[in-house]
């Protein structure tokens, strides 16, 4: 037989040696007595990463993880150890920024939970998404999503930028889009739309 710690002599296997190993290191660093520090940032996690909605797809649920270990990541290289915040556990207040990175979609009263905790004077960053795949794309959001036409950008953008300090040697640019044609479903344009992509104009 191959599971097993041990053979069929008693003999350890690797993986017991190894078991061993982190048990030592566990008792070094004391782990019993060990604790995540308060931290004002909290990340949070999509109830689809751990419930089976109608309309979704293994892939929605694969991405929420991935998304949120980067982010995790991210997070405590940028100094802001983030705590874990389950949707489906509820969002609780008392942090001072929300995080929720790279997401499709949320329950809709989640998105009104963020909404009364950004009123309240917390700050909310939401990066958007559109998922692992080409079903259902573009965003769930509910109560914050802009209405009206949508159409994907096939080629570069063309950006004029009027009166802005920061680009001031031109007075347009061109902005390659990348990913997917479902990444850019959900980018909106003005009624002007130009042969190899897209006219948004910007006013600061």
């Amino acid at each position: 037989m191959h599971f097993g710690l041990t053979d069929s002599e008693g003999v350890p296997k690797p993986q017991l040696r190894e078991l061993k190993a982190f048990a030592e290191v566990l008792e070094e660093v004391d782990f019993a007595h060990c604790h995540r520090p308060d931290t004002d940032t909290a990340l949070v996690v999509s109830s689809y990463l751990d419930t089976v909605y109608p309309f979704t797809r293994a892939e929605d649920r694969a991405y929420v993880e991935r998304t949120g270990r980067q982010a995790w990541i991210a997070a405590r290289l940028a100094d802001a150890p983030p705590a874990v915040v389950r949707e489906s556990d509820g969002i609780t207040d008392g942090h001072r920024l929300y995080l929720v990175p790279s997401a499709k979609q949320l329950l809709s009263p989640t998105w009104y939970r963020l909404e009364e905790l950004a009123r309240a004077g917390a700050t909310v960053y939401v990066s958007y998404s559109p998922g692992a795949h080409d079903e259902q794309r573009g965003p769930w959001y509910a109560h914050t999503t802009r209405s009206g036409p949508t159409r994907g950008c096939a080629g570069p953008s063309r950006w004029p930028f009027r009166g802005s300090r920061w680009i001031f040697w031109s007075t347009r640019t061109d902005i390659g889009m990348s990913g997917s044609s479902a990444s850019r479903a959900r980018i909106w344009q003005s009624s002007r739309t130009w042969p190899t992509g897209c006219d948004w104009p910007l006013t600061r």
